[in-house]
Parts: structure tokens; C-alpha cells; sequence
């Protein structure tokens, strides 16, 4: 019989797209939005082992992830907040792509009940996640509900605090930052040291930054008038305060990495070190930290194996 069951729902929504009034750039925003979901979806059928299972749900300038249970996910699993930690940064490849070709997301993220069968999905986590985009998250970021929030931050700094200080210093981001004590928000830019090209796209950090950086400031100097040619201040003045707070994420302590300043050979053999590692590991302690600092071990290994033929 039909009925809901629990899952992590995360709503996205591309900022600025009705703002486009050139045809070229939203279809090229549209393909590339879309395209990115399907991909996204395809990486799920590498990985049939995985706790939880994701479907991808793509439509005009917004998505919805949403991670159900896999039918052989035992109940210890299911209390451990490690799979819903490993669930994020999966879905970040696709902000990531978008992100580096100057779209900026923003999003909600919640725990609950949600259906979900091959029409689409309904119910309450899918209405509390579109909520929280859309009244809580203001800034370009995944805004994450207030429980679900504290509890991933919190095993996700007892998962860092056992990591060597040469990892922590140099590589590892937060995949959850805490904002306040009750206002938590998913790291846009974790996992970016990990990952390298994926499927073609650049996602290097060195290549990233400036890139976000420039979009930052050029959005940081629009203006925005009214239909009588007259300046909107409130919308001129979000938009601005937007692109200041991107621009102190990207220079926070959390992303800006080490390997900028560090010498090139160190900073790679560090980065060669924890990808071997995760492309191997069958160990559940150094799954859960690897995943911690943002890199999505199931991935990489898939798709050690899928090269290899295994």
C-alpha cells in the first residue's frame, strides 16, 4: 500500500534566470541545468550499493533531490547521520558546474516524511524544503532545517576532530556551516579539492575561485531599475548584499584552501594521498572521514572501477 516514508529532500532554485532576456543564454542555462540533472541521475545507477537512493526531479529553473532508503539499509544505518552527510556532496557536482559558469543556487534542504513514485514526489519534506528557499535562504546557498542542520554539523566535527592537522589545515572543508545557533547551511564549495574534471567540466579550485570571484563582482556593480528607467535601491541593495556575502564565503576560513599559497608538489601529493585513498578504503572510520571533508567516496570509487572494468 502506498505510503510515505522518511527521506533528505533538498530544493534549488537558479537565481536570476527570469532576469535573462537574451534567448541564447537561457537556453544555454536551461541545457546546461538539465543536462547536469540527468547526469547526476545516471552517476546513481553506478552505485547501486549505496544506503540511500537519490532521484532527481528537474523542471523550468529548479530541482529537487530527494534521498530515500535503500531497501537493504539496515536500522543502525539508518541513525547514523553519515549517509545524509555522504548524500551532500553528490548533489553539490551539479551547483558546482552551474556555479562555475556564473549561475548562482540557492536552496533548502529538510528531513521528513516524502512520496515518491515515477510520476514525481509529494509531501511534507518536499514543501518544508521549498520553504526554506524560499523565506530562510535569502543569500546563494543551501539553507538546512534547523534539526537536520545541528545534527549533521555536529558528527561532522566529531568526524574532523580525529583527522591529522597536515589533512585538516590544508584540504579539508566543512560540508555544514553553522551560522548561528539555530541557522546551518550547506558549504557550495566542499569537496571542490577532490574532484578534479568530472565528466569533462574543470572543477579545480585554482580555476574555480577566480571565476566566482569576478562573477561576484560584476554582479556586486549591477543596478536594477524599475520599468520607468528609475533605480529599484531595495532590489539594487539585496543584489549587491548578495554578492559581498558569496564573496566572504569564497575568502572564508573554510575555502580557502591552503593549496593556493603551499608549494605545488606538496599541495598535490597531499591531494594524490586522500584521492587513493578513497578510491580504496573499505573502511567505515575513514569513509566517514573523507566524507567529512567533502568527497564522495562511493563516487570515486564507481568510477575507479568502471575504468578499470571490474
Amino acid at each position: 500500500m502506498p505510503r510515505y516514508e522518511e527521506g533528505l529532500v533538498v530544493f534549488v532554485d537558479i537565481q536570476g534566470m527570469r532576469a535573462l532576456t537574451e534567448f541564447d543564454k537561457k537556453l544555454d542555462l536551461h541545457q546546461t541545468f538539465h543536462d547536469q540533472a540527468a547526469r547526476t541521475e545516471a552517476r546513481e545507477k553506478l552505485m547501486p550499493t549505496r544506503t540511500l537512493k537519490r532521484r532527481v526531479l528537474s523542471f523550468s529553473d529548479c530541482a529537487y533531490f530527494v534521498y530515500t532508503w535503500n531497501e537493504r539499509a539496515s536500522e543502525e544505518r539508518k541513525s547514523s547521520p553519515l549517509p545524509l552527510l555522504e548524500a551532500l556532496p553528490t548533489m553539490l557536482i551539479l551547483v558546482q558546474i552551474l556555479m562555475n559558469k556564473g549561475y548562482w543556487i540557492r536552496g533548502g534542504a529538510t528531513y521528513g516524511e516524502v512520496f515518491l513514485d515515477q510520476y514525481g514526489a509529494f509531501g511534507p519534506a518536499i514543501e518544508k524544503a521549498y520553504e526554506i528557499e524560499s523565506s530562510k535562504a535569502f543569500y546563494p546557498r543551501i539553507m538546512l532545517e534547523g534539526e537536520l542542520g545541528e545534527r549533521l554539523y555536529t558528527f561532522q566535527n566529531e568526524q574532523r576532530s580525529r583527522m591529522p592537522d597536515v589533512v585538516k589545515n590544508s584540504l579539508a572543508k566543512q560540508v555544514v556551516i553553522k551560522k548561528d545557533e539555530h541557522s546551518y547551511y550547506v558549504n557550495s564549495f566542499a569537496g571542490l579539492d577532490a574532484y578534479g574534471i568530472i565528466e569533462g567540466e574543470t572543477l579545480e579550485w585554482g580555476s574555480f575561485f577566480p571565476v566566482a570571484l569576478k562573477k561576484c563582482e560584476s554582479v556586486a556593480s549591477q543596478r536594477i531599475c524599475n520599468k520607468d528607467g528609475t533605480l529599484d535601491e531595495k532590489k539594487t541593495s539585496e543584489l549587491y548584499r548578495k554578492s559581498e556575502w558569496l564573496k566572504e564565503e569564497l575568502y572564508s576560513e573554510d575555502n580557502l584552501i591552503k593549496g593556493l599559497v603551499e608549494p605545488e608538489d606538496d599541495f598535490l601529493n597531499k591531494l594524490n594521498l586522500l584521492a587513493g585513498l578513497a578510491e580504496t578504503t573499505t573502511d567505515p572510520k575513514e569513509i566517514a572521514l573523507l566524507t567529512a571533508m567533502g568527497i564522495d567516496v562511493a563516487a570515486m570509487q564507481a568510477n575507479k572501477n568502471g575504468a578499470s572494468g571490474e
